[in-house]
């Protein structure tokens, strides 16, 4: 045979040889598949499958979460990995927010995300390969779970009372995390009477629980004493638009409802005084008692009080009944007495008529 003829032969088989050396790992490359992405405990991932018969090195996956309108908010790379043929890996993809864009984006008001995903490996160390894929993500509720819990009384300080709003909420955008302001609301008919807010960050699929201290500004004795019907609004604000996480309506007892002064007993001590009893009697309507001080003044014809007598202690929740008792001079018949009681840093004045 020629040598020509041989060496053509030689050529043929190595070029031949080549293109199986290229043809089968590029079907092994079409063979490669990936889906997800997967979100779990804070981290998402993809699954990469290897249905090829080469092994895979070194694959390295990086994906970024994009808004509808092409914003990128999040994006990471995986750590490299190896597929052997035949087999599926998940490949934990960490990924770090993109604060501005996510500001911009507002999360809360969100439908859907896109979720872009490429990977690139070495196919059976001859054959770079590369996946590209991108993955519409459903935002169907951004928020769920929640519960706003009837306000309670909390304190008072400079004539301003404090009521605390508990609200509690699942946060349920995936990839993102929650950066805003919790607000609250309180309505008294079509008057705005308190107003609260606290700052707000939760990661994905995390339960937040925020007790938040509102300032109520309607007078203090009517809030004290007077059954209230109140409109509570909760909102979050992210990226400066207001989420409604709802309102409920909340009936309000009084921690000093129903209160009652008098009517005063009075009968001689002896041949010199008289002894007086002035009971006072108000139901706590709040689930928990409160420091109480009753301070009282029996007055005569004059202006100066004859008489006084003072209480100090806890009150506590449901009835109490408590009596200022008092000693005045027979030569000072009393006619009048004035009671006061003090409770949240506020005072309260009740007059009563001793006959």
């Amino acid at each position: 045979m020629p040598i020509m003829s041989i060496m053509s032969i030689a050529s043929a088989a190595l070029l031949a040889a080549g293109i199986l050396l290229i043809a089968v790992p590029m079907a092994s490359a079409a063979a490669l598949g990936i889906s997800g992405p997967q979100y779990s405990n804070g981290t998402p991932s993809v699954t990469v499958s290897n249905r090829g018969t080469f092994e895979v090195y070194g694959l390295a996956v990086r994906a970024s979460v994009l808004s509808p309108g092409g914003l990128v908010l999040a994006s990471g790379s995986s750590a490299p990995v190896d597929v052997p043929p035949g087999s599926t890996v998940t490949v934990s993809v960490p990924i770090a927010p993109n604060y501005s864009s996510i500001a911009g984006a507002q999360p809360l008001s969100l439908g859907r995300l896109i979720v872009n995903v490429e990977a690139d490996a070495n196919l059976a160390g001859i054959l770079p390969a590369r996946l590209v894929a991108s993955f519409p993500v459903n935002v169907s509720e951004a928020v769920e779970l929640v519960s706003v819990r009837p306000p309670s009384m909390v304190s008072a300080s400079n004539g301003s009372l404090v009521i605390l709003e508990d609200a509690s909420f699942l946060y349920d955008v995936p990839f993102l995390p929650l950066s805003g302001v919790l607000e609250v609301r309180v309505m008294n008919g079509t008057s705005q009477v308190g107003y609260g807010s606290r700052a707000i960050s939760a990661s994905p699929g995390q339960e937040v629980e925020a007790p938040i201290p509102v300032n109520i500004s309607m007078p203090p004795y009517a809030l004290l004493t007077r059954a209230q019907q109140f409109n509570v609004s909760a909102y979050l604000v992210s990226g400066g638009a207001p989420y409604p996480l709802g309102s409920w309506i909340y009936r309000w007892s009084p921690p000093i409802q129903g209160l009652s002064v008098g009517p005063a007993a009075v009968g001689p001590m002896n041949g010199s005084s008289y002894a007086v009893s002035v009971p006072i009697s108000f139901v706590d309507g709040q689930a928990h008692g409160f420091p109480l001080s009753i301070a009282g003044y029996l007055y005569s014809s004059g202006a100066a009080p004859v008489s006084e007598a003072s209480w100090r202690g806890l009150a506590s929740p449901g009835p109490n009944s408590i009596r200022l008792e008092f000693t005045v001079p027979s030569s000072a018949a009393p006619r009048y007495a004035v009671i006061y009681l003090t409770a949240f840093n506020s005072t309260m004045a009740e007059k009563v008529n001793l006959g």
